[in-house]
């Protein structure tokens, strides 16, 4: 049975931990020191990945640890920020998929310096399409899963039945909206830095060399990469945060005589329980729960 977590004491860190999220530790901290005994001297590039990963432990955390805060019958579904399980797969997945470029780019550089110049253009342009797409991708269907629910036990042909009742959502309207202002905001940053990689590759805009394991070696040189690096990596998840903080202040917004017309067919007992478990899911529901006593 599934208890409210009602003191505002630490949970220790046994009670964060699990499988999912220690498994997710494991293979990322293995890769990135397989990447750091590449002796790079240069790490900038590894704040990428990190900042992939280090959200996709953040959501990790919340879905797992979410029940907490939940009273034992689980009357309601609450996820005003959509399936942060699937938020965290797919940051952890472009984490390491950016991790995996790193180490292959670094054992080229060793093992065939003499291509790494030809590689330049194309690492450029993909490095940051993964980054990007990372952000994107927690987006493109989030309206699915962002929404609050009621769980209604109703009697149907003899048969109790439980019936999700939407309590608040997106809407079709605001979906469609937020799906094409983050297709747009996607195809604009890759097609800022695909310009940048051209007009890189031809001399036409300074760039800043980035020293990799093996350069030098066979006179090889470093990748040219660019100074709006540092803006991809900022606008990137700034974006993405606040698209997820419109979300969660849309999703939150609900008409409260909704809610009371859902749950008026419940004993007062079960009305009760549902305004109790608001007011543990956020502060500003405890005033609904006192009006009603």
């Amino acid at each position: 049975m599934k208890e409210n977590n009602s003191n505002d004491e630490p949970l220790p860190l046994k009670d964060i931990l699990n499988e999912n999220l220690l498994r997710d530790m494991i293979l990322f901290v293995v890769l990135f020191l397989f990447i750091l005994t590449q002796l790079w001297n240069d790490l900038f590039l590894l704040i990428y990945p990190l900042i992939l990963f280090t959200l996709s432990m953040t959501f990790r955390i919340i879905n797992t640890n979410k029940w907490r805060v939940y009273l034992a019958n689980g009357m309601i579904i609450y996820n005003p920020l959509g399936s942060e399980k699937k938020i965290a797969d797919r940051l952890f997945f472009s984490s390491m998929l950016l991790l995996i470029l790193l180490f292959w780019i670094g054992s080229e550089s060793i093992s065939h310096p003499q291509l790494i110049d030809d590689y330049n253009f194309y690492f450029n342009i993909l490095f940051i399409l993964i980054y990007t797409f990372g952000f994107y991708w927690i987006l493109i269907d989030i309206w699915k899963y962002a929404k609050i629910e009621i769980l209604i036990r109703e009697e149907r042909e003899t048969q109790n039945q439980n019936i999700n009742k939407v309590l608040s959502s997106l809407g079709r309207e605001k979906s469609i909206h937020l799906s094409i202002i983050n297709l747009i905001a996607f195809i604009v940053l890759n097609g800022v830095n695909v310009l940048i990689a051209v007009l890189m590759h031809f001399n036409l805009i300074s760039s800043i060399p980035y020293y990799l394991p093996g350069t030098g070696i066979e006179g090889s040189l470093p990748l040219d990469i660019s100074i709006f690096y540092l803006f991809f990596m900022i606008i990137s998840p700034c974006l993405t945060g606040l698209f997820l903080l419109i979300i969660y202040r849309k999703i939150q917004d609900f008409d409260i005589d909704v809610l009371n017309d859902m749950i008026q067919s419940l004993p007062e007992s079960e009305r009760n329980e549902i305004l109790l478990n608001f007011s543990n899911l956020n502060k500003k529901y405890n005033n609904i729960f006192n009006q009603q006593q």
